[in-house]
């Protein structure tokens, strides 16, 4: 093992003020998968080679881990500051297999928890002993154990992608097509559909209760992004267009969120993103590469890394690009607590000033559900209990308008029932 540390940095002013530093891997592979969780990170690329950092990449050790012959693809996660898992899954050949490890000492050592024939895409972890596997032609086990036996609920036909979990009961796993989800461990599970030709790329949880999906087409000019505030029962359609790829997904915190990605007819990589919850996505953050970013991670509020091809890793400050969105921003601002909720939702305008201001509830199909006369809005924050036990399940669109400036939130009714929890 050794230690490389950068005494020179390469900043890039993009855009007028997006600043990047380029982190000069030893690797022309792809940066295939980033796990952060604080300062401490992981990269990793096509080959046998783990980056590991605990300074954000201000300088890294690199481990070499030959599991399997040939190219194969490596998925991270980090449980905590000490346990890694790393799954590997071999392809370039007519024998694969896959592997999943195991470390408990900052990846000195690696345990086998998984090693079997088949290509296995993508791992989630619930808690500290139960983990979820999923792959090609309907492969999905789980362990609640920490992989001591392994439960079979290979019970699907479509190929499954990717597998995330929100650390506490939902599991949400996107396939061909469509997806499913569930909150009791495969007791019970709910699908949706995404639609024809759809493959699923990424799931990201916001951490207020908001799932998001990322598919495309194999020929990768039909890209849609999906948003579902009932745990993948059901999907919305929000922001992003043709002609894109994206590749991962990544949320700083309920609103803020990233895509890594690559606009395709100027064969450019691009990022996403958003800081209304995935209403809107914007592209003006340039990132100094023209090649895809396959991968992203959210270290912490000041640091963002993502991975390209050609091994190419990245470090960017969004600090001062969260700053001048904020200062373009209306002189009031609105939100939604609990949402999604199930009876009462706190609606919240906070303004720097006096106002009158009009409330306007629509559903989807442009419908309205409530409107207030004329609010006196004082400076500070104001407080407004809607009731909305006895609405449909279903998504609504808060409206405020106030001084010509209208804002707009969505708000969500959950169906009551949805959000279970595992039986222990």
């Amino acid at each position: 093992m050794k230690w490389v540390v950068f005494i020179l940095w390469s900043l890039f002013p993009l855009a007028g003020w997006a600043q990047f530093t380029t982190i000069p891997l030893p690797t022309s592979e792809v940066i295939r998968d980033i796990a952060c969780r604080d300062s401490l990170c992981i990269a990793s690329d096509d080959r046998e080679s783990l980056f590991i950092s605990t300074d954000f990449f201000n300088s890294y050790r690199e481990i070499s881990l030959p599991i399997l012959s040939g190219e194969y693809k490596a998925r991270f996660r980090l449980w905590n500051d000490s346990t890694w898992y790393a799954l590997f899954s071999s392809g370039g050949s007519s024998l694969f297999r896959s592997r999943l490890l195991c470390s408990e000492d900052f990846g000195e050592t690696w345990e086998v928890l998984w090693d079997q024939l088949g290509t296995i895409e993508d791992f989630a972890m619930l808690n500290d002993s139960t983990i979820i596997i999923a792959g090609l032609v309907g492969r999905l086990f789980y362990t609640t154990d920490h992989g001591v036996t392994w439960i079979d609920e290979s019970l699907r036909s479509d190929p499954m992608f990717v597998v995330e979990s929100n650390r506490d009961s939902v599991v949400i796993i996107g396939e061909f097509e469509g997806s499913f989800s569930s909150t009791d461990l495969f007791h019970t599970k709910f699908g949706a559909s995404t639609g024809p030709g759809l493959l699923s790329r990424s799931v990201a949880f916001n951490g207020a209760g908001m799932s998001y999906l990322a598919t495309s087409t194999n020929q990768q000019n039909k890209t849609r992004l999906f948003r579902s505030a009932d745990w993948g029962d059901t999907w919305e359609v929000v922001g992003l267009r043709d002609n894109i790829n994206i590749w991962q997904l990544a949320f700083q915190d309920s609103l803020v969120g990233y895509a890594s990605g690559k606009y395709i007819p100027q064969d450019t990589g691009m990022l996403f993103t958003t800081i209304d919850g995935g209403d809107t996505w914007n592209t003006s953050v340039r990132v100094p590469t023209n090649r895809q970013l396959l991968s992203i991670a959210v270290a912490d509020d000041t640091t963002v890394l993502i991975g390209a091809t050609g091994g190419k890793l990245f470090r960017w400050n969004p600090t001062q690009w969260t700053t001048d969105l904020a200062a373009e921003a209306p002189p009031f601002s609105l939100s939604l607590q609990p949402n999604p909720a199930t009876s009462i939702q706190e609606l919240s305008i906070t303004s720097d000033h006096y106002g009158e201001a009009r409330i306007t509830v629509y559903d989807m199909q442009g419908r309205i559900v409530v409107q207030t006369p004329t609010a006196v809005i004082q400076p500070g924050e104001n407080s407004i209990s809607v009731d909305l036990s006895t609405w449909p399940a279903g998504i609504y669109v808060y409206q405020v308008e106030m001084d010509g400036e209208v804002v707009r939130r969505k708000g969500w009714k959950r169906q009551v029932g949805k959000d279970l929890r595992i039986a222990q």
